[in-house]
């Protein structure tokens, strides 16, 4: 293989390498070392002049011509026509064919005359010399190609060498694209930031008119001032700092604050709402000292998910008006929307968020996309005192953030229980009077509940408007006697004339039932109701995702609903698994007609169902004479009814 030798003035002889290296740093001796161009280029130049390379060149192909003549000579091997044209452009002479290998190298055209025209001793001698002068041009040739193999680097050298390059110029090219990511990412964080901020400034707008308030207060920080002042120092500083970067992300605006109480006015209610959902994440998972967490208001409770500053938010959305404050030159806000937030904030616990139904409704369909599906729980309808004593007749509902949230669905399910779930769960609210059922009141003792389904038909015919009116008046009365049941009765859900009603005792859903039917019939109503009711075991129960409504799941609540389905109006009817009828409890009820209406198979329920229909006394009864012992002696009583049942 061909290399190059590197001379004290950096040029080289060879043909191939040539075009690999390129004059280097001086070796100790006074040589120079073969250096490699840039590899990427694929063609490396020598740095020195096109004459020399000729020159060098010329010479070596000289070289070659005289040894291939020589060989060709010795053999008695004729030459080719192609050999014979590459040594005529070599040598530069006419024709070949007429003289001898060896006097080609040192004779003119004149001598080579003279020695063919001389006698063969004069020829011979000739030959002699040529045939010298050959060989020590061969043998001139030999030694240079000597000293530039021992000069020249070693295949291995070569290959070390092209790896180092290669390595440096990826390292190289890595620092490149490294320094240019990283110069883009500083750019694109630069770009971000600016659109940000701009969109930031172009949302700061102060809300007016009808606005979402949003009010926040550390419970229990009067007495964790005076334990320990230095960590409820620290302690409020986080707080604070969560608090503005929560309400910045939703383009909140900050009203004012009295001591540790942030009062907020937010566009929407769904960034009102999140601001409160997030916050309450971020202080449960806040760095907070080991100080404050020491104290009793601030101690770290797994199963509660409690940790740190508990802090009570409440929202409410409605009409207010604002004005500008003549020495702080910020805008607040007065009116009912603001004390009604008010008295929502005195009726809350800390580490609460608490709304009401009429700002829920304005995101209740929302919740899931933007509001990662929290924990909706109804609260049930109060009476707040607000500014002067003034009632605010509310609906509550409670939010907990998903990750903090108390799973009732597994706690309340027919799987015993060793361990309570964790999550958040608080004492019921502190307002004036509750006037309706709260999620806490639904039926769930020992998993066992009494399950009756209202279905509304009309009995004569009757135009939009008055069925309407007509339905808003028996929605008032089934809650009504709902309040009035003792326990009293829970709804779980209402639509369009179906009721979904949940009772702890049978005798207590009869009742119920009979009574409604009675009103109606005095009120001379033209809707009629089926009534059918069903006691059992639920599967599980717990918050409706979207109503916060208590929400049963099981056999029990299919077989009621079936049961009303095929019942009659003007009676309540009452169904009972026939393997589970010897065990049932007979309800003891006064003036109730039973009637027993044999067995019944419902579609998609397979076991027989025992029916029995229930029937008030009427007036015209009595009238006939019934007297006082014989409804005493009616008395509801299905296990002597139901002997007969096949």
């Amino acid at each position: 293989m061909p290399f190059v030798k590197h001379d004290d003035d950096g040029k080289g002889e060879g043909s191939r390498l040539s075009r690999f290296f390129r004059k280097g740093d001086k070796k100790s001796d006074g040589g120079s070392v073969g250096v490699p161009m840039h590899i990427s280029t694929k063609s490396l130049i020598l740095d020195e002049s096109k004459e020399s390379r000729s020159s060098r060149r010329t010479d070596l192909n000289r070289a070659k011509t005289e040894h291939h003549l020589l060989t060709s000579k010795r053999n008695n091997r004729a030459l080719s026509p192609t050999t014979k044209r590459r040594i005529e452009r070599s040598l530069g002479i006419g024709d070949i064919s007429v003289i001898s290998a060896p006097t080609v190298l040192n004779y003119d055209d004149a001598d080579v005359s003279q020695a063919h025209s001389n006698p063969p001793a004069k020829r011979h001698s000739l030959e002699s010399d040529a045939r010298g002068l050959l060989v020590s041009r061969r043998n001139q040739s030999t030694r240079s190609m000597r000293r530039l193999h021992s000069s020249a680097p070693s295949i291995s050298q070569l290959a070390f060498e092209k790896k180092t390059v290669n390595s440096n110029l990826e390292s190289v090219e890595k620092g490149r694209v490294e320094e240019s990511t990283a110069l883009q990412s500083v750019a694109t964080a630069q770009l971000v930031s600016n659109r940000k901020t701009d969109t930031l400034k172009a949302n700061i707008k102060i809300p007016k008119g009808v606005v979402s308030i949003v009010i926040t207060d550390i419970e229990g920080s009067t007495m964790m001032w005076e334990q320990n002042p230095s960590a409820m120092k620290d302690a409020l500083n986080v707080h604070d700092s969560i608090i503005r970067r929560c309400y910045v992300k939703q383009s909140g605006y900050e009203i004012a604050t009295e001591g540790d109480s942030f009062r907020l006015a937010f566009h929407h209610p769904l960034d009102a709402l999140s601001f409160c959902l997030d916050c309450q994440t971020k202080l449960f998972n806040a760095n907070w000292t080991n100080g404050i967490l020491e104290l009793q208001n601030a101690k770290h409770i797994p199963d509660r998910q409690m940790r740190g500053l508990r802090v009570r938010m409440v929202v409410h959305h409605g009409q207010t008006t604002s004005r500008t404050h003549e020495t702080t030159h910020r805008t607040f806000f007065k009116g009912e929307g603001v004390d009604i937030a008010k008295a929502l904030e005195k009726a809350s616990h800390g580490g609460q968020i608490v709304t009401n139904a009429e700002t829920w409704k304005e995101v209740s369909g929302m919740a899931e996309r933007h509001l990662g599906s929290p924990q909706i729980l109804d609260l049930g309808k109060h009476d707040l005192k607000g500014k002067g004593n003034v009632i605010h007749t509310q609906r509550l509902l409670q939010l907990v953030p998903k990750r903090l949230a108390f799973d009732y669905c597994t706690f309340r399910g027919t799987v015993e229980q060793f361990t309570r779930p964790e999550g958040r769960t608080f004492p019921p609210p502190k307002t004036y009077r509750q006037l309706s059922t709260s999620f806490f009141d639904a039926p769930y003792v020992e998993n066992k509940v009494c399950i009756a389904f209202i279905n509304t038909v009309t009995a004569r015919e009757i135009n939009t408007d008055d069925l309407a009116e007509e339905s808003c008046k028996l929605a008032k009365m089934i809650r009504s006697l709902l309040i009035r049941t003792k326990p009293p009765a829970y709804e779980c859900q209402e639509d369009n004339g179906f009721w979904m009603l949940a009772f702890h005792s049978s005798g207590s859903s009869i009742m119920f039932g009979l009574t409604l039917i009675e009103k109606l019939q005095r009120s001379d109503s033209p809707l009629l109701v089926q009534i059918g009711v069903h006691c059992g075991n639920f599967a599980s129960m717990g918050p409706h995702t979207v109503t916060g409504r208590a929400d049963y799941f099981g056999p029990v609540v299919n077989r009621a609903a079936r049961i009303a389905s095929h019942s009659e109006t003007g009676q309540v009817r009452l169904g009972i698994p026939k393997p589970e009828l010897k065990d049932f409890q007979s309800p003891k009820i006064k003036d109730v007609q039973v009637r027993y209406l044999g067995t019944e198979m419902y579609k998609g329920i397979n076991v027989k169902m025992c029916l029995f229909a229930c029937i008030p006394f009427s007036s015209k009864e009595s009238e006939l004479g019934i007297k006082n012992g014989e409804k005493t002696h009616r008395r509801m009583s299905l296990i002597h009814d139901t002997a007969r049942c096949p």
